[in-house]
């Protein structure tokens, strides 16, 4: 048969663990001054593109890609869109409804 172990504690062992117990976090944090509430940030309302004729080339402007609108630059005009380089060097054929002034 396998013997059981008994577990035996020092009082002195004890005793330094309740010594060394840090504050809890709520301790901590309700000692903070409270923060005061953020201002919504405005951006800036850009105009969708409607015509694709008032653009130029070397024009810059803003691409909708994903779920924001990137700084870019055009550098072509065709009939079915236009083509762009974003301030990364990626460059793109974008429709107009896409482009934000």
């Amino acid at each position: 048969m396998a013997r059981k172990k008994r577990l035996v504690v020092n009082a002195s062992h004890v005793l330094h663990r309740v010594a060394k117990k840090t504050p809890s976090v709520s301790h901590v944090l309700s000692n903070r001054p409270a923060k005061a509430p953020r201002a919504p940030r405005e951006e800036p309302r850009h105009t969708p593109v409607s015509d694709i004729n008032v653009l130029n080339v070397g024009q810059s402007l803003k691409v909708k890609a994903g779920n924001n609108a990137m700084d870019a630059t055009v550098l072509e005009i065709t009939k079915d869109g236009v083509r762009v380089q974003l301030t990364s060097g990626l460059s793109m054929i974008v429709r107009a409804e896409h482009l934000l002034f």
